[in-house]
């Protein structure tokens, strides 16, 4: 390859010089691009900003234009690059080819986003044709093979006779695992406030009530345990737990007022029991009285837990039944 040197006008009237030194090498080697002044740089001549780059590289010389021009008198600016603005598009002239060579990146993500679209139909496609195909398969062998489904139907008679079996037998066994509970007193001591409140919802569970639920909690509104017995009656039952028994704090009349707001114009209560493991004090029982609120202090807690009456049984001046039962 042999050297070049050439002067052309800048411009405005400047001049630059652009030359390049014979290193030598062969043919097909590299010759290093030439910038302004005659150092090495980006391959651009003076006087060829905006209207195109001429470069030689491994012998192929290749012309950029880009759709824009720089704004006169900035120096340095990238070719075809507004300033502010990144360039749109470039094309590039390759050997007398011309071929995109920048998109922007906002057609590469929406092209590429349509592209995954457009797999995912193709694959929910297969497969819904592969699957629609055996269904068809199945159908036909099922037709042509109708005793199949004669079999298939007593074994699933069967299986769901025996399941239906064995629940009933399991509600049995609970009913009667639920008529055998018993509580000591003792036990009950030991419990923390809220097994107390589970323990008197299961013993209404034993005696007949099995929509029995205990409620307690910061919004109970009064109520821990409700539940409606055989008879239509609602019951709703304040659970109050001394960890000491009868040596703990007594139970008085402001508790009993809480109970007596809420029991029946809030959840509707036809019983309203206030139940606890110590004792009450001396003006509870006229003040639950003269409200139609029942006690069920320790010694008749003690009573209902190791027996097996239901606590109405217990109680006196119950409301009458809503409903005739079967247990009466």
């Amino acid at each position: 390859m042999t050297s070049c040197a050439g002067r052309r006008r800048r411009p405005g009237g400047r001049h630059a010089e652009s030359q390049g030194a014979h290193t030598g090498r062969s043919e097909g080697a590299r010759a290093q691009p030439l910038g302004v002044g005659g150092t090495p740089g980006d391959g651009h001549l003076p006087g060829d900003r905006g209207r195109g780059v001429r470069r030689l590289h491994c012998g192929r010389i290749i012309r950029r234009r880009d759709h824009a021009e720089p704004a006169s008198g900035q120096h340095g600016a990238v070719p075809g690059q507004v300033p502010g603005r990144r360039p749109e598009a470039a094309v590039a002239e390759v050997d007398g080819v011309v071929s995109d060579s920048v998109e922007p990146r906002v057609s590469r993500r929406r092209r590429s986003r349509r592209q995954r679209h457009q797999d995912l139909l193709w694959v929910y496609g297969i497969a819904a044709f592969f699957g629609l195909s055996l269904a068809v398969a199945l159908l036909h062998w099922l037709l042509a093979h109708w005793w199949v489904l004669l079999v298939l139907a007593v074994l699933g008679a069967g299986g769901g006779g025996l399941w239906l079996f064995q629940r009933v037998q399991r509600a049995h066994w609970e009913q009667a695992q639920a008529r055998a509970l018993r509580y000591g007193l003792a036990q009950l001591d030991a419990l923390h406030h809220r097994e107390f409140e589970f323990a008197i919802r299961d013993l209404m569970r034993r005696d007949g009530c099995p929509d029995a639920v205990r409620v307690g909690g910061a919004n109970d509104n009064g109520a821990d345990v409700k539940a409606t017995d055989p008879y239509g009656r609602r019951w709703v039952i304040q659970c109050k737990h001394r960890r000491a028994g009868l040596a703990g704090s007594a139970v008085g009349t402001p508790d009993l007022q809480v109970l007596n707001g809420t029991a029946r114009p809030v959840h509707k209560a036809d019983v309203v029991v206030l139940v606890t493991n110590g004792r009450f004090s001396k003006k509870a029982p006229p003040f639950a009285s003269a409200q139609r609120i029942h006690l069920v202090d320790r010694a008749l807690l003690g009573t209902w837990a190791a027996g097996s009456r239901p606590l109405w049984e217990l109680l006196r001046k119950v409301p009458p039944p809503r409903r005739r039962s079967s247990l009466s």
